[in-house]
Order: C-alpha cells, then sequence, then structure tokens
C-alpha cells in the first residue's frame, strides 16, 4: 500500500500528507511511516532494495495495534491472521 502510489492508498480510503525528507506520501491513520529512497532493484528476482531516510510515529494515538501484510492475501494483526483471499 505504501509504495503502490496515490490510487491504492485512496482505495482504503486512507488521508496522506507529505513526508518531510522525500516528499513521499505519508499516511495519516497509520502509527508510523518510513520514507525511502530506492537505492537498487533486482529485477531478476522483483526486489526492490530500499534506505529508510525519515521515520515518525504518531505518539498521540492511543491505539498501538499495527497490521503485518504477509504477501500472500492475508494479514496479521498482532499476531492474529486475517485473509483478503476469496
Amino acid at each position: 500500500m505504501l509504495w503502490g502510489g496515490h490510487r491504492q492508498v485512496c482505495q482504503v480510503q486512507a488521508h496522506t500528507g507529505a513526508g518531510h525528507a522525500r516528499q513521499a506520501p505519508l499516511i495519516k491513520e497509520c502509527l508510523a511511516n518510513i520514507e525511502c529512497k530506492v537505492i537498487d532493484i533486482v529485477k531478476k528476482h522483483n526486489i526492490v532494495v530500499l534506505e529508510a531516510v525519515a521515520a515518525y510515529i504518531d505518539t498521540a494515538r492511543k491505539e498501538k495495534r499495527t497490521v503485518h501484510a504477509v504477501g500472500d492475501g492475508t494479514f496479521i494483526v498482532d499476531g492474529r491472521r486475517l485473509t483478503g483471499r476469496r
């Protein structure tokens, strides 16, 4: 979602704000955001190598649970697995 561009951010109805280091879109609803620059693209393996250049955390946010994409259409919310597969 973060590197999928503005279109995917809009599909989940999130609000964006500009980062300071790279002017990348940051998702305001996220507990934390990381701005990165692309260091290398390994096309043979579809790998994008990134370098973090800035990090942000919303210290005022009460909800601290995080969601992690597993990569196969499922997600983990603090240890609980959710699925988006049909």
